[in-house]
C-alpha cells in the first residue's frame, strides 16, 4: 500500500517524485569494499516519536563496499551513501498507533538524479517516496511521507529502491 506523499508534487515515469527542502551542512564522502549484511545487536530500540540517526541500525545489507564488519554507517565518517537494492533495519517502538509522519534527511548530487526509498514494517510494504536531487553531495533537505504503525515494537526496514544518495537521519513524529 501506498501512502500519500508530502510537499510539492509531481509524477515520473516510477510514479509521484517529491521534491527535498534543502539546507546546507557539510559532509565527507568516501566507500571501501566489503560482502554481506552488516548486524549490530547492541543497536538501541528506536521509541517515536523520535530521530533516528543513519548508523543506528540493527542490521544493514550492503553491496560489498565495507571492507570491516565492525564499521557502521556514519555521516561523521562519509559512510552514508546508499545504492540500489540496500536496506537498513531498525527496532522502533510506537507509542501511539496511527499515521506518523517520517522525514528522511538525503543529500544526492545532481548527476545522480535523487532517490526511491520504500518502506516496510515488520516485513509489509507499507510506503514509496521518491525524491529528485539536492544539488550535490554536502547540500543537505528534507523529504517526508505518512507511514502508518500499529502501536509497540516492531521492525522497520528502508528500502533503497533507487540509490545513489546519502541518508543522514530519519526523524518519525
Amino acid at each position: 500500500m501506498i501512502q500519500g506523499m508530502l510537499g510539492d508534487q509531481e509524477t515520473d515515469e516510477n510514479g509521484p517524485v517529491t521534491h527535498v527542502k534543502a539546507d546546507q551542512p557539510q559532509r565527507e564522502e568516501w566507500c571501501d569494499r566489503r560482502d554481506g549484511v552488516h548486524h549490530r545487536p547492541d543497536a538501541r530500540r528506536s521509541e517515536l516519536p523520535g530521530t533516528i540517526p543513519v548508523g543506528a541500525y540493527r542490521s544493514y545489507r550492503h553491496n560489498g563496499r565495507w571492507e570491516s564488519e565492525d564499521v557502521s554507517l556514519s555521516p561523521e565518517d562519509g559512510r552514508n551513501l546508499l545504492v540500489t537494492d540496500e536496506w537498513l533495519t531498525y527496532e522502533v517502538d510506537a507509542r501511539e498507533a496511527g499515521s506518523h509522519e517520517i522525514t528522511l534527511r538525503v543529500a544526492a548530487a545532481d548527476g545522480f538524479g535523487g532517490g526511491a526509498v520504500g518502506f516496510v514494517v515488520d516485513d509489509d510494504p507499507r510506503a514509496r517516496i521518491a525524491f529528485d536531487a539536492t544539488g550535490g553531495w554536502e547540500q543537505w533537505g528534507t523529504v517526508t511521507t505518512q507511514l502508518d504503525l500499529p502501536r509497540g515494537v516492531h521492525t522497520l526496514r528502508v528500502v533503497v529502491l533507487e540509490g545513489g544518495w546519502k541518508l543522514d537521519c530519519l526523524q518519525i513524529a
